[in-house]
């Protein structure tokens, strides 16, 4: 698949990339749209502390394409909105529904592969379907 890859601060190119293989619990989103913010900026004018390359893009939509084995709340097809903050739900801050604070913060787009790409890996569980008519 083609994404768009911050090589280094300041460089940004576009890349063919392995297309990405959900887990158990998570699904492939095929994206339709993914916006750009201060933190892509600041990503890509090294400003914040990731490590490069990276696929940039933490707010992103689109439809599942395919799906984790243990995932069942989740089909094929559904248009989702996708939630970045990756919490690890172990630690003491996510103990106590302080995920913000999560001392093992991952984000989707920030310091794991986003939105800026043909298709993104989600967690099943940050993925929310389009209400339907």
């Amino acid at each position: 698949m083609k994404a768009a890859v911050v090589v280094t601060p300041g460089q940004i190119a576009i890349e063919k990339v392995p297309d990405p293989t959900p887990g158990p619990r998570d699904v492939v989103v095929e994206v339709a749209g993914c916006g750009i913010c201060g933190t892509d900026l600041h990503i890509m004018d090294g400003e914040f502390a990731p490590a490069y390359p990276i696929i940039p893009g933490h707010e992103f939509a689109g439809r599942v394409v395919e799906v984790g084995s243990a995932v069942t709340e989740l089909s094929v097809g559904e248009q989702v909105a996708v939630d970045p903050s990756l919490h690890c739900g172990e630690c003491y801050q996510c103990k106590r529904a302080r995920g913000n604070l999560c001392e093992n913060w991952n984000a989707i787009g920030v310091t794991k592969p986003g939105g800026a790409a043909e298709f993104a890996l989600a967690p099943a569980a940050n993925c929310f379907p389009s209400p339907t008519a």
